[in-house]
This record gives structure tokens, C-alpha cells and sequence, in this order.
């Protein structure tokens, strides 16, 4: 229950939520790769999954 209140009130959840950024095309591994960057660093973004470099 702590993970999924932590994901319910995260930024990742937030821009899941969002329509303008469509995210509902993205895969369950890239929304968890985001939401596991978020935890480690504090912001989705740093997601491998987004930055592709």
C-alpha cells in the first residue's frame, strides 16, 4: 500500500494524468523506469526511458 500511495501522489503519476502528454502509448516498463527514476532522484525526466542518450 505504500508504494501505490507513493505513486499516486508522485510526478510521474501526474504526467500519466495528463492528456496533453499522451502517455497512455507509453509501455509499463517506461512508466516504471520513470517513477524509479523519480524516486532515486526526485524528478521523472531523469528517466532513461525519456532521455534516450
Amino acid at each position: 500500500m505504500d508504494a501505490y500511495r507513493k505513486f499516486l501522489f508522485s510526478k510521474t503519476y501526474q504526467m500519466l494524468c495528463n492528456p496533453e502528454l499522451e502517455m497512455w502509448e507509453f509501455s509499463p516498463t517506461g512508466i516504471f523506469d520513470m517513477w524509479e527514476a523519480e524516486l532515486v532522484t526526485g524528478e521523472p525526466r531523469n528517466s532513461l526511458y525519456l532521455r534516450r542518450d
